[in-house]
C-alpha cells in the first residue's frame, strides 16, 4: 500500500466573510498555508464541505488503522470510540 501524499499539518476552517477555507496551522485567518478556498457563489458557500474536507487525514488514518488492524490477522480491534465520534463531529462542523 502506498503512503498517503497531502499538505502535512492539522487542517482547519477559516470563515471570512465571503468566503472559507480549510488551512494549515492555526484556524485564524491568513495563518498557514491554504488547502481549500470555497468563495461565495450566489450568496451561498458550503461550510459544511470545509468541514469534510479539514477532517479528511484524520478519517483517512483511522481508515487506514483499521485496514492494517485486519491486514494483521483478519480481525480489528476499532478505535476508541470517542476518537471516532471526536472525528465524526470534525467532519460535520461540531468541534
Amino acid at each position: 500500500m502506498s503512503e498517503l501524499k497531502s499538505t502535512p499539518g492539522e487542517w482547519h476552517v477559516a470563515i471570512g466573510t465571503t468566503y472559507c477555507c480549510v488551512r494549515t496551522g492555526s484556524s485564524e485567518l491568513r495563518t498557514g498555508g491554504a488547502i481549500a478556498d470555497m468563495r461565495i457563489a450566489g450568496g451561498y458557500y458550503n461550510i459544511f464541505d470545509a468541514h469534510l474536507i479539514a477532517a479528511a487525514p484524520e478519517l483517512y488514518e483511522a481508515l487506514d488503522y483499521v485496514l492494517k488492524s485486519i491486514d494483521k490477522d483478519g480481525s480489528y480491534s476499532p478505535l476508541d470510540k470517542s476518537s471516532i465520534g471526536s472525528l465524526l463531529a470534525k467532519a460535520r462542523g461540531e468541534s
